[in-house]
């Protein structure tokens, strides 16, 4: 965890956000799918999440 203590604020704040953004895209493409069923828009949402993973 000492890699974290030199990092700047705002870059932690940065990745903070870019994972929230891929979460919050993950949970609306999964209600999504659930209400219409809509399997391509799940697939799309899946990678944004997993972008935002690799960005990390």
């Amino acid at each position: 965890m000492d890699i974290w203590k030199d990092c700047p604020q705002i870059l932690i704040h940065k990745l903070f956000l870019t994972l929230l953004i891929g979460v919050g895209c993950l949970l609306v493409g999964i209600a999504y799918f659930c209400f219409y069923h809509d399997f391509f828009f799940l697939v799309l949402s899946a990678a944004v999440f997993i972008s935002t993973l690799q960005q990390l």
